[in-house]
């Protein structure tokens, strides 16, 4: 088969560090989700503050191929994507149907076509 080839470009370092962060974000949205069904405040608000430095890193790893502009964007888009969740998760635990579903409004109707409109 011949000899290795090394893979060493942007475009497959940026797939690695997403994949990374990328799965960083799920287990650290879950964790937060299960705090905050829990009850568990202090740990919901702790993840909180990981899943935005998660964004900042996921932001900079888009600003590394694609620019200072693209990041900027993305960390926008990413962090108001975040504060729906975080408004829905705390609508779903404390039986607020008005916050979750308002979170839900604003995935559908702001998140959605802004991060599309970004890819």
């Amino acid at each position: 088969m011949g000899g290795e080839t090394a893979i060493n470009t942007d475009a497959a370092n940026l797939r690695t560090d997403l994949d990374y962060l990328l799965g960083e974000h799920l287990i650290l949205a879950a964790k937060a989700t299960g705090a905050a069904l829990d009850g568990r405040s202090e740990e919901f608000e702790a993840y909180g503050g990981l899943l935005n430095t998660n964004g900042t890193d996921l932001g900079g790893a888009i600003g590394s191929v694609y620019g200072a502009e693209a990041e900027d964007e993305w960390n926008r888009i990413w962090s108001a994507h975040n504060g729906f969740f975080v408004d829905y998760t705390t609508g779903v635990a404390t039986d607020d149907t008005e916050l979750a579903d308002g979170a839900v409004e604003d995935l559908t109707t702001i998140y959605v076509p802004e991060f599309s409109a970004f890819l």
